[in-house]
């Protein structure tokens, strides 16, 4: 039990550090992060790059991304109602000591939706595509957007941390589930999924699109500081 209560304290304690250590510019960066129309183009671009690669494959691998996100969905709502843990503009001791800049969220928060997602379709599609530069970027964009949630005050650390790593077993294990099915698609061709793989020439504009998306906040938080000084 004592063990229980340090971690509690402890999640707590890092919440309340990154939450504080914030600034208006900053808040607007993370929301930016954090809010998912942000990353349209980015999953347009994605979605296009594996269809001319995969072509046909692409039946199985929309109805799989579309379960991976529905299943991590439903599976975090069933831990934050069996759990019951607070989120922390909700949470009755330290509510009020939590900046919140866009809203509270839910009632409760354990485990993060937002990480076990965004980490469920970075192990997915690069099971599909098999680039380790892919799956670096990807998981650099999972943590960044995991990080928002804490900074935003929506999320307590442990929070994004269990929701990261259930996302990982969900990835894996809906690709298993796809490795699966594709025996009994007649038009794999005899082909399957475990021999697939992408280079980093035909992954090259998903690289860009991800690295704009991710440095533009950041380079517009930078053009008001240098503007401020100058």
């Amino acid at each position: 039990m004592w063990l229980i209560e340090a971690l509690k304290e402890l999640d707590s304690q890092l919440l309340l550090y990154f939450n504080g250590n914030h600034s208006t510019l900053w808040d607007y960066v993370m929301f930016t992060y954090t809010y998912k129309i942000t990353w349209v183009l980015f999953y347009g671009i994605l979605a296009y790059h594996l269809y001319k690669h995969f072509g046909k494959q692409m039946w199985i691998i929309i109805p799989m991304i579309a379960l991976t996100i529905l299943v991590t969905d439903q599976t975090c709502n069933l831990f934050k109602y069996g759990f019951a843990r607070p989120r922390p503009g909700h949470d009755p001791v330290i509510g009020s000591l939590v900046n919140i800049f866009y809203k509270k969220g839910g009632r409760f928060g354990f485990v993060s939706a937002h990480a076990a997602n965004s980490f469920a379709l970075s192990i997915l599609i690069y099971k599909y595509v098999k680039n380790k530069t892919f799956l670096y970027y990807m998981l650099i964009w999972s943590a960044i957007v995991s990080f928002s949630r804490v900074y935003l005050g929506v999320h307590y650390p442990g929070d994004v941390i269990c929701g990261g790593l259930l996302g990982v077993f969900y990835g894996w294990l809906i690709y298993r589930v796809t490795l699966v099915i594709e025996k009994y698609v007649p038009f794999m061709n005899g082909r399957s999924f475990s021999r697939s793989s992408m280079s980093n020439q035909e992954l090259k504009p998903v690289f860009s699109a991800l690295r704009w998306m991710l440095g533009l906040p950041i380079f517009i938080v930078l053009c008001y500081v240098i503007n401020d000084l100058l």
